[in-house]
């Protein structure tokens, strides 16, 4: 079936399922000509009751390929299915392995955990609320579903669920499932109306953009907008809201640069001086990290000096948009630049005070450090660096959010007529950088403490402790310890901008459990994404010359010959990689040029990343 609604755990807000109402009605006409037949909720990792005409009846419900063996191991017993269920379907399916054929008869799966389908959910109960099929059949929402009696209640076990492949270019993966612990139940769909609809606009001006960048997109938007002005105080100290991410696709297929480009109209609509520049030095970032204005200040025309002033205003609390960030990686990669990777380290932890010298600038006072990057490039442009354990063990990827497409890239043209921004986007974002204090003199604004919900705090203390015993069982690769110890905050983060998104402006921002049930929605895409890329370095290390060819160049950083590169390969002769050094040169992939080495001798090609 061809699934035209968005991925599991996106699509509209609260009222989607008005836009859908044929689905609704097709499934109101099914439950009033079948009410003795049942409906079962699709609830991930969880068991679930539901009331049929008076009489309880146990139901299974199934997650990957996990539950469907602790099924199928079990002959079925226990598990007390309808003879003919009804399961209402949406715009989605769920594969289910079912080899044994215990759920012959089930005609589709109604997903709980998919805010688009739980939309459809609310539609049925308000369509049917006063109709004769209500006084025969109970439709389960989120939040009313509970464990059986002796059913693996308490005692599931722990395995992988299977990530298919969405196309070719991207392969299957398996990923640890999260215990029942770390689920929580509420209404995500109530949490970030901006979102949502900056993912509507941003997938309109951007179609080939995978959601889940736009998605990530305007998260990061939301960050860059709050400049250290809210935080969580924790017993380790406060929590900020800035992000480090990258997003990853193959070129062109994805529109990531031009996804990129929604991202930067909106916020130079908004928030221009909050935008450091994509091209800089690292002299130039931490000087004006620091407050210190350019060198050619008083040679800028009078509207570009205002437009400094204002930065300076929030001078460690910037944000960066890099559409290529191999240029990135490519500096962080030089043996020289060691220090900066350590600078941008301590950074993302947003300190009070950072303090740098050096001979040519002095002593760099940076107050208030608030950095947050957003970066884009092929998984090309990372492998590389992501098989530096320099960057591993220094900190560096574990600090790092990064987002993979989820689906096969389709095929959108452009349109003739103009897309306008959205009113709303523009207005909500001004209001929530005046609602959050301006700065006075040279003191920075203060950082508000937003307040959480009830059960919030427990909640997310529930899904550290779930990523925990994932690495404690050696379910997770060592080298993504930092990853998976980080990830509950950064879960905590965005349940922190949906809520400052959301706020009205008085009072002070308080995170709701819809908010986290929506942030922790995310952060379970961003950990797949995550072993996705994994996957994906594993699956091109033994694999095409060309991409053995780019790795050595990005890890030796000078000009190579053939023979050098040859060498370096294992290859007794160069040819072959003579050839595919030369075909990259045309395609532009490397650069070549022709001369000697600095030590005299035969002159020969060299090759060189582009710069």
């Amino acid at each position: 079936m061809k699934k035209n609604g968005p991925a599991p755990g996106q699509g509209p807000g609260p009222s989607s399922w008005k836009s859908h109402q044929c689905c609704t009605s097709a499934l109101v006409s099914a439950m009033m000509h079948a009410a003795d037949r049942s409906i079962i909720l699709y609830r991930n990792s969880s068991f679930v009751k539901y009331d049929h005409l008076g009489a309880m009846h146990s139901v299974i419900s199934l997650s990957g390929m996990m539950h469907t063996t602790i099924m199928r191991s079990s002959g079925g017993e226990g598990w007390h299915l309808p003879s003919a269920p009804l399961i209402a379907l949406t715009e989605g399916r769920t594969k289910m392995n079912d080899q044994d054929g215990l759920l012959q008869g089930v005609e589709g799966i109604l997903d709980a955990d998919n805010r688009w389908h739980v939309g459809v959910v609310r539609g049925l109960e308000e369509e049917i609320a006063n109709s004769e099929a209500a006084r025969k059949l109970s439709i389960m929402r989120m939040g009313e579903l509970v464990c059986t009696d002796g059913i693996h209640c308490g005692e599931e076990e722990s395995g992988t669920r299977v990530v298919e492949a969405p196309c070719p270019l991207l392969p299957e993966i398996e990923v640890p499932e999260l215990p029942l612990a770390a689920w929580v139940e509420a209404d995500s769909s109530k949490a970030g109306r901006w979102l949502d609809t900056y993912v509507a606009y941003a997938k309109e001006r951007s179609p080939r953009t995978p959601e889940t960048f736009h998605e990530l997109a305007g998260l990061w938007c939301g960050s860059v907008v709050i400049a250290r002005r809210l935080c969580v105080e924790v017993g380790i100290g406060p929590l900020f809201t800035n992000i480090y991410a990258f997003q990853l696709a193959p070129t062109t297929l994805y529109a990531k640069t031009l996804g990129l480009r929604v991202l930067e109209d909106v916020l130079m609509e908004t928030t221009p001086h909050l935008i450091f520049a994509s091209d800089f030095t690292v002299e130039a970032l931490t000087s004006a990290l620091s407050g210190i204005k350019p060198a050619n200040f008083d040679d800028l025309r009078p509207a570009d000096r205002e437009l400094v002033k204002e930065g300076l205003k929030f001078a460690a609390q910037k944000g960066i948009v890099l559409d290529e960030g191999s240029q990135l990686l490519r500096m962080l990669g030089r043996d020289y630049m060691a220090g900066v990777k350590e600078m941008l380290l301590r950074l993302h932890d947003c300190p009070d005070l950072w303090k740098r010298e050096t001979r040519s600038q002095g002593m760099i006072l940076v107050r208030n450090a608030y950095l947050s990057i957003l970066a884009a490039t092929t998984f090309q442009g990372v492998r590389a660096y992501l098989k530096k354990e320099d960057f591993w063990g220094a900190g560096f990827w574990s600090r790092v959010i990064f987002v993979t497409p989820e689906a096969a890239p389709e095929y959108h043209f452009t349109t003739l007529e103009k897309i306008e921004t959205p009113p709303v986007l523009i207005e909500d974002l001004v209001r929530l950088h005046h609602a959050l204090g301006q700065p006075g003199g040279n003191s920075p604004a203060s950082s508000k403490e937003v307040s959480l919900e009830k059960d919030v705090f427990e909640a997310w203390k529930a899904y550290d402790k779930a990523l925990w015993d994932l690495m404690v069982a050696n379910q997770v690769e060592g080298k993504l310890f930092g990853n998976y110890g980080r990830l509950s905050k950064e879960a905590l983060k965005v349940a922190v901008i949906l809520a400052a998104l959301d706020w009205d402006g008085k009072g002070i921002p308080t995170v709701g459990k819809h908010h986290w049930a929506r942030a922790f929605e995310i952060s379970e895409r961003w950990r797949v994404s995550l072993h996705r890329l994994l996957e994906l370095i594993e699956v091109s290390s033994g694999g095409l010359l060309r991409d053995k060819i780019l790795d050595i160049l990005a890890v030796e950083q000078r000009w190579l010959t053939a023979r050098d590169i040859a060498r370096k390969l294992g290859y007794q002769a160069g040819s072959d990689v003579e050839a595919e050094l030369k075909a990259m040169v045309r395609e532009n992939a490397i650069v070549g040029k022709y001369g000697g080495s600095p030590k005299g001798g035969q002159r020969t090609w060299w090759y060189h990343l582009p710069q």
